[in-house]
């Protein structure tokens, strides 16, 4: 009797944990950044950046590399890291929301691309630009150090944030 109690609530157990645990998403990941694509054009000519690195969900990647990670949350951040000459360098982490019905991606790398962030609230902030034309020039400023350089073709960042180097 105790033997079937305990099978039975060993049992039970298990079905509680493996219904409580969260679905992993798998997507494979590659990084289709070139060094040409990070070079940056300039009046007095093309540089190339000392240091690049990219970091994906705190794993570090190569330029080409693909790598196959677990999602749980369904959200991919990719962080670059830049250094020109010493003097210029910048990092940002871009985050993605990774559809449920994409298993294998590749982002790229642009220095004049612009794309905005995907928001929910597009009606609303559309009503409200309507009311006021004048924009504050803090405003403006925001809105341009949150451009990303980061590309998954088809998807749009859903957050930049700027990391202090």
């Amino acid at each position: 009797m105790k033997g079937t109690k305990t099978t039975a609530f060993t049992i039970a157990s298990l079905l509680f944990f493996l219904s409580s645990n969260t679905y992993t998403q798998k997507v494979e990941v590659t990084n289709g950044i070139t060094e040409k694509m990070t070079a940056y054009k300039h009046l007095l000519g093309n540089f190339k950046p000392d240091t690049f690195s990219i970091t994906v969900n705190k794993q570090p990647m190569k330029l080409g590399e693909t790598k196959t990670f677990h999602l749980s949350d369904s959200k991919l951040k990719v962080r670059y890291d830049f250094e020109y000459e010493g003097h210029r360098k910048g990092a940002k982490i871009v985050t993605f929301e990774i559809p449920k019905d994409m298993n294998s991606l590749t982002f790229t790398f642009d220095w004049k691309k612009k794309v905005k962030l995907k928001t929910k609230e597009k009606k609303e902030t559309s009503k409200k630009k309507n009311k006021s034309n004048t924009k504050n020039k803090k405003n403006k400023k925001k809105r341009k150090k949150e451009k990303t350089r980061i590309f998954i073709e088809n998807l749009k960042p859903i957050n930049i944030t700027k990391v202090e180097v």
